[in-house]
């Protein structure tokens, strides 16, 4: 997140270009898929930490630090333009955004204004998940990891001057502790690494440590020599090795990888060698400092706040479909807004001196406005505030239940001790039935399970969110083992049936026939393998948005009745892929179950199966089953396949 604080130390413009490049990444991340762009939010926390421990400590040796004149410095730079711009967005989701979209970003809203969006994102998904396209203030979390390291950095660099004045030492200790906390966290929970303040503060504390060490050692020897070309020539060689590794980053990484980890340590160390390359550099004098990156560099900060929320809150407001250059405009709107909240917002609040009187004033505007906000939020989400143009929508989620025995990958450890409690056999010498998949078996075990539960047969569930199913050489390292155990474990229990049920698109997408046409073959050679019958349930009809969001949209706020059945809003390629499954099935003759030819007609894909909502709607968001819509299915036909597999072979366990 970019923080153009003021250094108390010579201006540096090479600082506002490279902020500028990372500013650009980021941007082309969000915007047009740069696939390693999002480490532009490292190149940011390093530039942070370096500016502001150059800050403190200045301020310690100087004797004039002060608590309040550090914080009260913090909330006139930072809290103006983030406070507009969340409360921007509440605003326009107020009046445009539907009743569950309105309550998300209210929450997110909340958690922004007193800086602990990152925890929430933490518990919620990550941010490389398909969910994050829709959260208008995820970016956020930077700002709230930066806010973060605020509170506890000064109070350290303070006890580190007590403590013989070696603050090189208290940096690199803290430097090692969180990137081991970095490395750590990333084997167990990738989500927790990504949002973690522990596990990002190294990258801060990297430009910390790039202060301390030109104040101590490395520029007491370099200044001597200052006007060596060898010095010069290491400088400018250091500085274009930066670059070149954030570049590298950007360009050479994506979101399927393991991230932070040990990859965050290429674009740490391109962002403190470009800052370490100094004002001498010739890539820094010449290239950073050229006018036109100092201008947007300058911006950064107003831009990244920005340029998310737009992208977002226009995708939930309009389709691309319907706006075809709406990425286009928005990144417009944003360098327009951008510009403006530097120039009537950053700019006249900062020229406001900071001292004994004007401190107390800035911390409580300051921590009152983010109150109020945080409040409305919490009123907004909690239902307390509710539109009441509401009425006649779907306005809550669906409550899913909590059954069955899921892995929630592909981020995580392995930890296949999670599906213990399926693989009690509850019904000895009864048939066994295994059912995995990925979080669309999660959502058929309900309705599969009462089935099956009613005739006294053994049902072992697999689910394993985001996994494809099947393979063991996944990218995915917790996918790969997860899915290694369920192969053993069917061979060894032989079971009577064995189902598979996945969102087999999601792996193949946009080629909607290569991963359905390997899940084929793959449950071909598991026949032979051990169980004694299999069954491949086909892909189930998925919608471009959530079915409610489409409900609504389309029907329910134009005081029409949900249809029973309809087309709007159905993925085109989830109906396609069922054919050439279908087609590879029948090939390698493998038991097939069209999901698609049980709930789609020329009228249509089912929507409902009664009229209470969002409780009776087929699905529940964009592909999972509801409860009712699990019951239905098997009472539509795919109970009565099963039973007549189930009686071709012989008693179970």
């Amino acid at each position: 997140m970019p923080d153009n604080v003021e250094p108390r130390r010579e201006y540096r413009p090479d600082i506002d270009g490279l902020r500028a490049i990372a500013i650009v990444l980021v941007i082309a991340y969000h915007y047009f898929g740069l696939p390693g762009g999002y480490i532009g939010v490292d190149v940011f926390f390093v530039i942070s930490g370096y500016l502001i421990t150059g800050i403190v400590l200045s301020d310690i040796d100087g004797q004039r630090f002060s608590f309040l004149d550090f914080y009260a410095r913090r909330f006139r730079r930072i809290l103006p333009p983030v406070l507009v711009v969340i409360a921007s967005s509440l605003l326009v989701g107020w009046l445009c955004l539907q009743p569950f979209d309105v309550r998300e970003l209210a929450k997110e809203a909340g958690a922004s204004a007193v800086y602990a969006l990152n925890f929430l994102l933490w518990h919620q998904a990550g941010y490389f998940d398909v969910s994050a396209a829709t959260k208008p203030l995820l970016h956020l979390w930077s700002l709230a990891v930066e806010e973060q390291f605020y509170l506890v950095w000064p109070a350290f660099l303070l006890v580190t001057h007590w403590c013989r004045r070696r603050a090189d030492l208290g940096i690199i200790g803290i430097l090692v502790a969180s990137f081991f906390v970095n490395l750590i966290s990333i084997q167990d929970d990738q989500v927790a690494a990504f949002y973690s303040p522990l596990s990002r503060l190294w990258e801060l504390a990297a430009g910390g440590l790039l202060v301390q060490l030109e104040r101590t050692r490395i520029d007491t020897r370099l200044e001597a020599h200052d006007a060596t070309n060898t010095t010069n020539s290491l400088r400018g060689g250091l500085a274009i090795l930066g670059l070149v590794l954030i570049l590298s980053a950007a360009t050479l990484y994506n979101s399927d990888l393991s991230f932070p980890g040990y990859l965050a340590v290429t674009p740490v160390l391109g962002a403190v060698l470009v800052l370490a390359g100094g004002t001498r550099a010739w890539v820094n004098r010449i290239v950073l400092a050229w006018r036109p990156m100092v201008h947007v560099g300058k911006r950064s900060y107003s831009l990244y706040l920005w340029h998310w929320p737009l992208l977002v809150l226009t995708g939930l407001i309009v389709t691309d479909s319907d706006f075809k250059y709406r990425k286009e405009l928005c990144l417009m709107v944003s360098c327009l807004l951008a510009w403006g909240t530097y120039f009537w917002c950053e700019t006249p609040i900062r020229r406001i001196p900071v001292n004994v009187g004007s401190a107390w004033k800035f911390l409580t505007v300051g921590l009152g406005s983010s109150l109020v906000i945080a409040s409305i939020g919490l009123l907004v989400e909690s239902g307390t505030l509710a539109r009441a143009s509401d009425s006649g929508l779907i306005t809550r989620y669906y409550q899913r239940p909590e059954e069955g025995c899921t892995f929630t990958g592909p981020g995580l450890k392995p930890d296949t001790g999670v599906f213990a409690p399926c693989e009690i056999v509850r019904f000895p010498g009864r048939p066994v039935v295994v059912l995995f998949g990925d979080s669309h078996a999660e959502a058929l075990y309900p309705g599969l399970r009462a089935y099956l539960d009613a005739q006294q047969i053994n049902l072992i569930e697999y689910a394993a969110t985001g996994c494809g199913p099947l393979s063991v050489q996944a990218a995915q390292s917790a996918c790969a083992a997860t899915y290694e155990y369920v192969l053993q474990k069917i061979a060894s229990y032989r079971p009577n049936l064995v189902i598979l049920f996945a969102h087999y698109l999601r792996y193949s997408y946009p080629a909607s026939d290569g991963y359905g046409e390997f899940i084929v073959q793959r449950m071909a050679q598991l026949r032979h393998a051990g169980p004694q019958n299999v069954l491949l349930v086909g892909q189930m009809p998925i919608w471009g948005n959530t079915l409610p969001w489409i409900l609504n949209q389309e029907y329910l706020r134009l005081g029409q009745v949900a249809p029973t059945r309809m087309f709007t809003g159905l993925v085109p390629e989830s109906l396609r892929i069922d054919a050439s499954m279908s087609a590879a099935s029948e090939k390698l003759g493998v038991p097939y179950y069209s999901v698609k030819n049980q709930l789609c007609n020329a009228q249509g894909c089912l929507v409902r199966v009664g009229n209470r909502l969002p409780d009776e709607l087929i699905v529940f968001d964009d592909g999972h089953l509801t409860v009712s819509g699990a019951r239905y299915l098997m009472a539509a036909g795919l109970g009565q396949r099963i039973d007549l597999l189930l009686g071709s072979g012989k008693p179970g366990l």
